[in-house]
């Protein structure tokens, strides 16, 4: 099958969520057999390095440059309509005519966007079957990151997450075929019908992320990017609020926070017991050095790979509901959760005074559900439907 996928970045290095996830896609479905022809449509540097490294994966890369001169005009007339600012962000005319006509030269059997962003893109070609990634519900993601808002940014998220709720639902009506990462993420979008709804979970590459024997310090892991919102929050929170309740029991304890583009915010954190790591060339060597993984997270939505990672690694970990939620059940039992800074604080304090035995239990359980393989696999049978 030739499958055309519409992106809105370049897929690599792995430093974001949608990067990593449409990475393994993409090396899943060219091992697989298929024809793949990948559209990157995306404002950030294209690094020599990092392009070659992409094309050495096979497929057709296509690396269409937005202008951000347009791109700012395009927020500007979009004010007054009802369309998702991110929308407008990424939808270019210069674009659109050059996706286009791939399409008409290669006739591609199946087109796949990635994120609503991208929709507008191939949203009109109606006489090839069509499948959206929504990947997670964005419009209620960033309705909990209104609310954690300062006043002066808050009606901003407040709007595009309205406008974003709105057009998750009628854009729906455009694809043959709906994924999302969880059926947590599903019940927050208004779609016409939610049961047409196929989960399509993320995976990780358990090869990689395997326990490597060596003796954890005390350092407390939190990973992610670091310039993500939701972690810039999560990282607050648990220096600011959840730590200093654990230091008075356990003054010993250290926190790693490990993870690219780290904030102003963020790199204020550091201290004699917080190190702030920035990008690590191989992030299992911040695993390496844990004792416990949390990731007390307040916003956001999607599956925090983060989690599949420790758990992989082998690590206990502690998070909250927020987070918890968009794993199995049998996942969800293997995790700790607490949803306030006390309740955090009490779980590290019990796993540090008696702490868990490195398990294989919950990294059977992430080989068996949450491998790219079998993700893949999910979606070309489903998308065979139609071809």
């Amino acid at each position: 099958m030739k499958i055309l996928m519409v992106l809105s970045r370049i897929p690599y290095p792995l430093d974001k969520g949608d990067k990593l996830r449409a990475y393994h896609q993409i090396k899943e479905l060219i091992a697989s057999g298929q024809t793949l022809i990948i559209v990157c449509i995306h404002f950030e540097k294209a690094e020599h390095l990092h392009l070659q490294h992409l094309r050495n994966l096979g497929g057709q890369w296509h690396f269409v440059k937005l202008s951000p001169i347009t791109a700012f005009l395009n927020i500007a007339l979009n004010v007054f309509s009802q369309q998702p600012f991110q929308v407008a962000l990424f939808y270019q005319r210069k674009a659109y005519r050059y996706l286009s006509a791939i399409i008409q030269s290669e006739k591609p059997d199946h087109l796949i966007a990635q994120l609503i962003r991208t929709t507008e893109y191939i949203k009109t070609h109606v006489s090839i079957p069509k499948s959206l990634d929504y990947m997670d519900a964005l419009g209620d993601g960033l309705k909990r990151r209104a609310e954690r808002s300062p006043w002066v940014t808050r009606w901003i998220w407040k709007e595009e997450s309205d406008r974003l709720l709105r057009y998750e639902s009628i854009i729906w009506n455009y694809f043959d075929f709906h994924f999302i990462i969880s059926r947590k993420d599903a019940q927050k979008i208004l779609s016409p019908q939610p049961e047409k709804w196929k989960m399509l979970p993320n995976g990780i590459d358990t090869a990689f992320f395997s326990n490597p024997h060596d003796t954890p310090s005390t350092y407390l892991l939190f990973t992610g990017n670091m310039a993500y919102p939701p972690n810039v929050d999560a990282a607050i929170y648990l220096v600011q609020e959840i730590m200093p309740l654990v230091w008075k029991a356990r003054p010993d304890m250290k926190v790693m926070i490990a993870g690219a583009d780290p904030t102003a915010s963020v790199l204020q954190l550091t201290s004699e017991k917080t190190v702030v790591t920035g990008r690590l060339e191989d992030i299992r060597s911040a695993y390496a050095q844990a004792q416990l993984f949390i990731a007390p997270m307040r916003m956001g939505s999607g599956m925090q790979n983060k989690i599949l990672e420790a758990l992989s690694m082998e690590i206990p970990v502690i998070t909250t509901s927020v987070a918890a939620e968009a794993f199995s059940s049998t996942v969800q039992s293997t995790l700790h959760i607490g949803n306030d800074a006390a309740e955090i604080a009490q779980l590290i304090i019990q796993q540090f005074a008696n702490p868990s035995p490195p398990t294989s239990i919950a990294r059977d359980l992430v080989v068996k559900e949450y491998n790219w393989q079998n993700t893949i696999a999910q979606f070309l049978n489903v998308i065979d439907e139609k071809h």
